[in-house]
């Protein structure tokens, strides 16, 4: 508990761990969403894959995020977790009510060329989650002593392949000829 370069050790670590094993899994779900939610949950929920591949691409700073509450606590600073939790009160409602005004939406429909009404729901998803998980990083880094270098190196482990996968799987996707949803996952 009172030795901060063992708890930068074990974070860097778990970080590691988890880019390596979250970020193929939402980085793959979110470039094969269509067949994804039709192979889950059937043919009628098809309209909801764009939001599912939105909400996988800010799942991988939610991990993050996750793993800072426990490091806080381990290093006996659970008040580091609270003003995390205060960064993420504050941010996401605002990301919301910001991303489900009338201009803004039709900016990011415009954009984004999504028609329903979760467009704006998951687009602040997208900016909330990683200005959640880099306030909440920057809370913690100075008591553990971790730089923002160090997470960079952490997360090139996971999220690069992860991220060439993504890419090849998309565009295999539109390059081969359309497959049954469980045969495209396959």
């Amino acid at each position: 508990q009172t030795d901060p370069a063992a708890g930068r050790w074990a974070f860097i670590k778990a970080w590691r761990l988890m880019c390596l094993v979250c970020s193929p899994l939402f980085l793959g779900l979110a470039a094969t969403a269509d067949p994804a939610v039709v192979t889950l949950v059937g043919h009628k929920w098809v309209d909801s894959a764009p939001y599912v591949a939105l909400l996988s691409l800010a799942m991988p700073f939610m991990a993050f995020q996750v793993l800072l509450a426990p490091l806080n606590n381990a290093l006996g600073r659970p008040d580091l977790t609270a003003k995390s939790n205060l960064v993420g009160i504050v941010v996401f409602p605002l990301c919301f009510l910001i991303g489900l005004q009338d201009p803004v939406l039709d900016a990011i429909r415009h954009t984004t060329g999504l028609t329903g009404d979760m467009t704006g729901v998951a687009m602040a998803w997208l900016v909330a989650a990683p200005t959640l998980a880099i306030g909440s990083a920057w809370i913690t880094k100075r008591i553990v002593g971790f730089s923002f270098g160090d997470i960079g190196r952490a997360v090139g482990a996971g999220m690069v392949p992860a991220l060439v996968m993504g890419g090849v799987v998309t565009l295999a996707a539109h390059v081969l000829p359309p497959l049954a949803a469980p045969f495209t996952l396959g």
